[in-house]
């Protein structure tokens, strides 16, 4: 006698090592779940397979074709459940076979089809291996139905597997969605249901959601079909803090150039929106910081701030960047990277103390730099730049471009370049 049913396969379950009982009764529940509008279904779970049975013989193809579409299902095939006897299961393969041909029938015509029988026996105790299962079923569908054999390439597969107690015997199998299924909550509010997984998704990875016939409204109408969508996630989340892992210059810097810009190398790739005067900051020292005027770039993973003006010679700065500076994803720096650096010294100061007149002789060119501060002390001043050729020295005090050295008794002055100004009235 059989009966009939649908034989469910979840291969990648069955590797989820200690989780796998979880997920065979999610599994199992969504099922149960999908057919609730036919009477009298059981699922059952045996042997890394599930197992759905019906009242009607005739409810096993809605069964499948609602089946397949469950995320979790490798596979499913309506099946004919018989005793551990050959004789039964003989019989089922001519069954299994027939119905595999009716179906190609309805596509194809001319020669009959070819067919293999794949056996397998997970029990020991019973009485013939599987391969003397293959012989024997297969010489009995030629007998009984004049099908050829191609072991290569058939046309029909009859599968037979001989379990603990019982025998299934089938000849389609109709693969499913595969996957892993969700363990979540689902809510409902207004017109909107919402399932909720108990964990994080899986980055770069598919999903398929399904909401089955089995959703009724309120008067008890079904949908005409199962919603079937599907969508990938993303990359894992960064939840990493990024980091300041260089710093020019360095950290406790000494003799810095003036002019020097100041750069902050990151860990990853920042936001540049993050990264402005508001959270790169110079500041030279003082009872209240002075901040330092300047301008933020950002370029690869490097944030640079350039300063407005020529920074000041022997001074301590202090570099900050604020946790108001974000990655990509939008972390924060953890804490403020601060690190301090000190500007080179300036040149030694021109001391001319009370001289009254005095020139600075040179043999090349000089020049003043605006902006920057003399080197003369007291009330000395530069009160003019001239050319020196051949002269008289008084004339160094005049207001021409030009003046005059003598000759003296160590030898010509020659031509040359020189700075002169004027000391305090009275000064000898």
């Amino acid at each position: 006698m059989f009966q009939r049913a649908a034989l469910i396969h979840y291969h990648e379950i069955g590797l989820k090592g200690r989780n796998r009982a979880v997920f065979e009764r999610r599994l199992s529940d969504n099922v149960a779940a999908a057919l609730s509008d036919l009477d009298g279904v059981k699922v059952e779970r045996f042997a890394s397979r599930l197992l759905v049975r019906t009242q009607r013989p005739a409810d096993i193809d809605m069964v499948v074709d609602v089946v397949r579409h469950i995320p979790g299902v490798a596979s499913v095939a309506p099946t004919f459940l018989t005793d551990r006897d050959i004789s039964q299961i003989m019989s089922a393969a001519s069954l299994a076979a027939h119905e595999a041909q009716e179906r190609i029938q309805k596509t194809t015509s001319g020669t009959s089809p070819t067919f293999a029988v794949e056996s397998r026996r997970s029990s020991t105790n019973f009485e013939m291996s599987s391969m003397e299962m293959n012989r024997v079923i297969g010489q009995h569908l030629v007998d009984e139905l004049g099908l050829s054999v191609n072991l290569g390439s058939p046309d029909i597969t009859v599968r037979v597997e001989v379990v603990q107690g019982d025998a299934y015997v089938s000849s389609a199998k109709i693969p499913g969605p595969g996957g892993l299924p969700v363990l979540g909550a689902v809510t409902y509010l207004g017109n909107t249901a919402t399932f909720t997984p108990n964990a994080s998704l899986v980055a770069n990875t598919t999903y398929t959601a399904t909401v089955t016939t089995g959703v009724k409204d309120l008067a008890g109408n079904t949908m005409a079909a199962n919603k079937v969508w599907t969508f990938t996630t993303g990359a894992a989340v960064d939840t990493t803090a990024p980091v300041v892992t260089s710093s020019n210059p360095s950290n406790q810097g000494a003799s810095v150039i003036t002019t020097s810009l100041n750069t902050a190398t990151f860990s990853e790739q920042m936001n540049p929106l993050t990264l402005t005067t508001a959270t790169f900051t110079l500041t030279s020292p003082g009872a209240v910081p002075v901040p330092v005027q300047g301008t933020v770039s950002y370029s690869g993973n490097t944030a640079t701030f350039t300063p407005t003006t020529e920074l000041v010679r022997n001074t301590l700065y202090t570099a900050t960047i604020t946790t108001g500076a974000q990655d990509l994803a939008g972390n924060p720096l953890e804490v403020d990277k601060v690190w301090t650096f000190t500007t080179a010294l300036g040149p030694a100061p021109v001391n001319l103390r009370t001289a009254a007149d005095f020139a600075v002789l040179a043999k090349t060119g000089i020049s003043t730099v605006p902006g920057l501060p003399t080197f003369l002390r007291g009330n000395g001043r530069i009160q003019h730049l001239c050319e020196i050729t051949h002269g008289d020295w008084p004339d160094l005090c005049g207001q021409s471009d030009t003046a005059n050295a003598d000759q003296n008794d160590d030898g010509d002055w020659g031509s040359g370049y020189g700075l002169y100004g004027r000391g305090r009235k009275g000064d000898p």
